[in-house]
């Protein structure tokens, strides 16, 4: 797969299997879950304030059965010495003991207490908190018992409170006032809590749970895309060896098999190659042969030139069969260390007269690096070819520059440029593919021969050029 492609399809499928797992599997999952969390919470708040307030009204409406038409009467007259109001008091301070809650009070239709078991409210105040309870009261003073809202006292802590009516002769005297701690809302706040401590408890065993199952899943896949990247990039030799019993396995075991009729069907190819370049190469050597006797027969000037002529074509025809052998082969590598200073000098050397004919100059930036590992003889061919390139490409002159370095990453960095009539832009996706030129006499086999080699290393090679602005070559070599 050509480098620019390779690009395009991480950003076009780089969207992870595992992110589609957490996001389509774990979300829904977390939203039930707190949703059911909160929906707890608040029916649970719901249910304990509606029963308090029925308890409370309970309470209030028993409070209320105790007191009499003329016991009323005797606690207008505010006088704590009556018996009628210490006995009304003690029951009141029983219930109210009883019942564990706060306080129980009796009020007349003005708000103004007749009694209350809080002693630290004389007789005759004015219940100014009634004001905040008047739909309540409306109803207690028509005969019915009910429960007022949550509010907050001035100690700051929340109360409820309930109210019952004092009937007589079906005529309300009075109105009997019952307070209850909401106590539960502090219960309910550690239920809050706790609940939120399940609910994380929860969250993270789920997703624990939803990472091993994804690894489950994605690792398998991991290694299929791992090994069909690898497939993409030439390296065929490596089988693909998926040990999932499921559909990946079975992709795996399809995508092997793809794999071996790939490698089966390159031998093949090699074998017909090689018949034809031995089929190929028979005749031409007999042409050689006779060319070279026929040399010696003829002494007319154009005879004898017609004969070299002869001798050149066969010799180009048994290059190119080299060229078409070499492809068919595969590089065969033998790493070493390689000096570039004098690696690099020998490319030149080789373009010595050509570049000196055509005014080319040819510069070298080695960035302080010295020494790279690499198959000497296999870059050689690849550095050869990209130079000759550069060379026929500027027919009247220019400059060549080579620059190398090592990356962060641990890769060797080679950068080729020339200052030549550059590649169109409809060529640049077929300049790797084979027996693709757009030159009058050449293969085709030269770049995709060099980028068969730089695979080969682990590498990449990469392509870029504007027309009549140049052509840059990178080339990337991973480093031990």
């Amino acid at each position: 797969m050509k480098p620019g492609k390779r690009r395009w399809a991480a950003l076009r499928y780089g969207q992870k299997i595992r992110n589609v797992l957490l996001t389509y599997y774990l979300t829904p999952i977390l939203l039930i879950l707190l949703a059911s969390g909160v929906f707890f919470y608040y029916w649970a708040k719901r249910s304990l304030d509606d029963e308090m307030g029925q308890r409370l009204a309970s309470i209030a409406m028993s409070a209320a059965s105790h007191v009499r038409g003329y016991q009323v009467a005797a606690l207008e007259l505010r006088d704590k010495e009556n018996l009628t109001y210490e006995g009304l008091l003690k029951r009141f301070e029983r219930v109210r003991d009883e019942n564990k809650i706060a306080k129980i009070y009796l009020f007349n239709a003005k708000n103004e207490s007749l009694l209350d078991t809080d002693a630290s409210i004389p007789l005759g105040t004015l219940y100014q908190q009634n004001r905040l309870h008047v739909s309540e009261l409306d109803q207690a003073t028509k005969g019915m018992a009910t429960a007022s809202v949550l509010f907050q006292g001035t100690n700051g802590e929340f109360y409820k409170s309930a109210f019952a009516p004092v009937i007589d002769e079906g005529q309300v005297l009075a109105l009997v006032g019952v307070d209850g701690s909401a106590t539960f809302f502090k219960n309910l706040h550690l239920l809050g809590r706790q609940l939120a401590y399940f609910i994380l408890t929860c969250v993270g065993a789920i997703v624990l749970v939803s990472m091993i199952i994804s690894r489950k899943i994605v690792t398998p896949v991991a290694l299929l895309v791992s090994r069909a990247q690898r497939m993409g990039e030439g390296h065929l030799d490596e089988p693909i060896e998926i040990h999932a019993q499921n559909e990946i396995g079975f992709l795996g075991f399809v995508l092997d098999e793809m794999r071996k009729n790939i490698v089966a069907r390159d031998r093949e190819l090699q074998v017909m190659l090689r018949g034809i370049a031995h089929e190929v190469r028979n005749p031409l050597g007999g042409i050689e042969l006779f060319a070279g006797m026929l040399e010696e027969e003829v002494t007319e000037p154009e005879a004898r030139q017609a004969v070299a002529k002869i001798q050149q074509e066969v010799r180009t025809l048994n290059s190119l069969v080299d060229e078409f052998l070499d492809f068919a082969r595969g590089p065969s590598l033998q790493p070493a260390q390689v000096q570039l200073p004098s690696f690099l000098q020998d490319i030149k050397l080789a373009f010595q007269k050509e570049l000196e004919a055509k005014n080319i100059g040819f510069d070298v930036d080695l960035n302080g690096t010295r020494e790279l590992s690499f198959d000497p003889d296999q870059m050689r061919r690849v550095f050869l070819n990209l130079v000759r390139n550069s060379v026929q490409a500027m027919p009247g002159g220019g400059k060549i520059q080579i620059r190398a370095g090592v990356q962060n990453a641990g890769h060797a960095e080679f950068v080729v440029t020339d200052t030549g009539v550059g590649v169109a832009a409809e060529h640049i996706d077929k300049i790797f593919d084979p027996f693709f030129t757009t030159k009058e006499r050449g293969s085709g086999l030269g770049l995709s021969f060099a980028r068969k080699i730089v695979n080969a290393h682990g590498g990449e090679i990469r392509f870029e050029s504007n027309p009549g602005a140049g052509a840059t070559v990178t080339i990337l070599l991973p480093q031990a």
